[in-house]
C-alpha cells in the first residue's frame, strides 16, 4: 500500500504544478523512493528534455544516468525554478525533517536556492502537533568533529547517535565524506531556532531541520485515493 501512495502523492504533485514544470528552465530533484516516481512520472511524459535537472544526491544522479539524463550537482547550481523531494516527518506547522537518505546538505542547498520547493509524501510522515518529535533530525558533521558535536549535543540536552552502516563497517559517509549523527529528542518546538542553535557548534555542517520557511507546498497521500495538499502560499 505504501509504495501505491508514495506514487500517488508524486502523480497528484506533478499533476497540480505540470504547467510551472514544464515552463521551468532548472529543476531541482530530491533523494528517496518516493522521489524516484516522481522522476519515472516525468520520464514518462518527456519532461525533462531540454532542461537542466539538479539533483540533491549521487543517488538521484545515477537513476537518472540509468535513464539517459544528465545532471548537475548544487555546485553548478545557484538556484531552481521548483524544487520537488521528499520528506521524513512533517509537522502542523509546516516544519519537516528530511536526512534520512543522508542527503540533507544538498537536499538544503537546493531548498534554499528555489523559487518553488515541493514535497511529497504519505500520511505516516504526518504529525498532527505544533512541534516535532516523530523521527531522529539527521546533523552531517565533519569526521574529525564528530565526538566534539556528540559531547556539545549532549550538554544541550540532547541524545546523539552516530549513524553506522548498515552495509559496510563503520559510520555512513555522506557524498560530501562527512559523517550523519541522528539526534534523538523529545519535542522540537522552534525547528529554526534549534537549527541555528546546532548549526553554531563547530563541525556541524547542515543540520536536517527543515523550518517552515523553506517549505512551499506538502502534497500527502491517504488511504483511499485521497490527496491532500498543505501550503505557506
Amino acid at each position: 500500500m505504501y509504495e501505491y501512495l508514495k506514487k500517488l502523492s508524486s502523480i497528484y504533485a506533478l499533476r497540480m504544478f505540470i504547467d510551472k514544470i514544464r515552463d521551468s528552465k532548472v529543476l531541482g530533484i530530491g533523494t528517496g523512493s518516493t522521489v524516484k516516481y516522481f522522476i519515472d512520472e516525468l520520464i514518462r511524459l518527456g519532461m525533462l528534455k531540454d532542461k537542466k535537472v539538479v539533483v540533491s544526491s549521487y543517488a538521484t544522479h545515477n537513476y537518472l544516468y540509468k535513464h539517459g539524463i544528465d545532471a548537475y550537482t548544487p555546485i553548478n547550481c545557484n538556484y531552481a525554478d521548483i524544487y520537488v523531494d521528499g520528506l521524513d516527518e512533517i509537522n502542523a506547522n509546516l516544519d519537516i525533517i528530511k536526512g534520512r537518505g543522508a542527503a540533507l546538505l544538498w537536499e538544503k542547498q537546493l531548498a534554499i536556492r528555489s523559487k518553488l520547493r515541493i514535497y511529497i509524501a504519505d500520511y505516516t510522515k504526518v504529525n498532527p502537533e505544533q512541534y516535532l518529535y516523530m523521527k531522529p533530525v539527521p546533523i552531517e558533521v565533519v569526521p574529525n568533529a564528530v565526538y566534539y558535536v556528540i559531547e556539545k549535543l549532549t550538554i544541550l540536552g540532547y541524545k546523539p547517535v552516530l549513524r553506522i552502516g548498515k552495509m559496510k563497517d563503520g559510520p555512513i559517509i555522506t557524498d560530501n565524506g562527512n559523517f550523519i549523527i541522528d539526534l534523538v529528542y523529545e519535542k522540537i518546538q522552534n525547528a529554526k531556532q534549534v537549527d541555528e542553535e546546532i548549526k553554531k557548534i563547530n563541525g556541524v555542517v547542515e543540520t536536517g531541520l527543515f523550518p517552515n520557511n523553506l517549505v512551499d507546498y506538502v502534497i500527502v497521500s491517504y488511504p483511499g485515493n485521497i490527496v491532500k495538499v498543505y501550503s505557506r502560499r
